[in-house]
């Protein structure tokens, strides 16, 4: 078998960035040489559906970005009940999205449905105000191998009709949110300030 032949089917095998140290280790290929012969893979493959990745000397082979209408049902493919994979796909189609306009489009389920995409490390919630917001984790991407910009048309005939309607008025419910959190946090910082001058007064 070609030393070509091996560090394809590693990265094949592996669905994930392979580093060179592991690259070389797997295949019996000298790290030295392995870009010059990742760069004849890429040259095998232009044309095809596949392309390689490369990220912090390492190098992962993926579906190009024009095919990822053809893979999109392997999102099928999760173990996860209908209505869990709908609250998903909202998420992934609008992240980072606040939970509470999730909510609203989901109903009180919804909760549920996040809790067990937070379980299966899905989706990450950050504190965002009085509410939560939510981001897609590195294990997402890795799971259903999509670049992030791809994943949100993927999942895009993976939402109920109902909910794409009602987008336009949950993305403004969502920016008057956001500019409600930063009004919030300036004039906090505003008060801070004056606090501050004022005790300096009083020092001086």
């Amino acid at each position: 078998m070609s030393k070509l032949n091996k560090v394809e089917s590693v990265l094949f095998a592996a669905a994930r960035f392979v580093s060179v140290k592991e690259l070389a280790k797997y295949t019996g290929c000298k790290e030295e040489e392995l870009p010059s012969i990742i760069t004849k893979l890429k040259d095998r493959i232009e044309g095809t559906s596949l392309i390689i990745l490369e990220q912090d000397n390492s190098w992962k082979l993926a579906v190009h970005d024009t095919f990822i209408d053809c893979v999109a049902p392997v999102v099928h493919a999760i173990e996860l009940p209908q209505n869990v994979m709908e609250t998903l796909a909202i998420i992934a189609w609008k992240y980072p999205v606040v939970q509470s306009e999730v909510v609203k489009l989901r109903g009180p389920s919804a909760y549920d449905h996040m809790h067990q995409l937070v379980d299966r490390g899905f989706v990450r919630k950050d504190p965002f105000g009085r509410t939560y917001k939510l981001v897609l984790t590195k294990h997402f991407f890795k799971y259903f191998d999509l670049p992030s910009d791809a994943s949100k048309q993927a999942f895009l005939d993976k939402i109920p009709g109902v909910v794409k309607d009602n987008v336009d008025e949950i993305d403004s419910e969502i920016d008057t949110l956001i500019r409600t959190k930063d009004s919030i946090k300036n004039e906090k910082n505003t008060q801070d300030e004056i606090k501050k001058a004022m005790m300096q007064l009083k020092t001086s």
